[in-house]
């Protein structure tokens, strides 16, 4: 039982942070919606370029035993300078990319919110709300003319909707375990009677 509990434990704590770092760095993309996005192009070009010789020097090193180093770095090396010169074709990929993900996402908090009003659980419409968002805010990523911006807008609220769902799931999941504690133990006590 304690291994479960160190995994719903583990998962919620991983959400939580992931949500803040997405809201984190939505407000990042939003205080300067240009400047984020020419960033985000240029550290994830010299990262691929960095990689890029990190895989050339093991090929070389290693005796040239693993080839599959040398194709690596070479589609490092070219994705790195592509990066770098085309940071706005990068962007709009990104934003397409992003986009879709923000619209399976919404599809799958949609499906949580309609399973939470068919449990009859307070504040479903809550979850479809944010549902809905999340998927309106997917298409406009996906073609919009701000990417950045619109990409800012979208983290933050994915991540207070991550937030806003982890807390709830985690007080629903307290509420049973405490419900469960209080049936085991009115079960003892009857055994006690006999």
């Amino acid at each position: 039982m304690s291994e479960i509990k160190k995994f719903f434990t583990k998962l919620k704590w991983e959400k939580l942070v992931t949500a803040i770092v997405a809201i984190v760095l939505g407000i990042l993309f939003v205080a300067k919606p240009d400047d984020a996005g020419s960033v985000v192009c240029k550290v994830a070009g010299v990262a691929m370029l960095v990689l890029s010789a990190a895989l050339l020097i093991r090929y070389f090193s290693s005796a040239r035993l693993f080839p599959e180093n040398l194709i690596f770095s070479a589609v490092l090396l070219l994705l790195g300078i592509f990066f770098i010169a085309k940071s706005g074709v990068v962007l709009t990929v990104i934003g397409l990319f992003f986009g879709i993900f923000l619209v399976i996402d919404g599809a799958s908090k949609l499906r949580d919110g309609f399973d939470a009003f068919k449990a009859k659980s307070q504040g479903w419409w809550i979850w479809f709300l944010l549902a809905l968002l999340t998927i309106v805010l997917g298409i406009l990523v996906m073609f919009g003319e701000s990417v950045m911006l619109l990409l800012g807008i979208s983290l933050i609220i994915d991540g207070v909707s991550d937030v806003v769902t982890t807390l709830w799931l985690s007080a629903g999941v307290r509420k049973v375990k405490k419900e469960i504690e209080n049936d085991v133990k009115d079960f003892g006590d009857m055994d006690e009677v006999k």
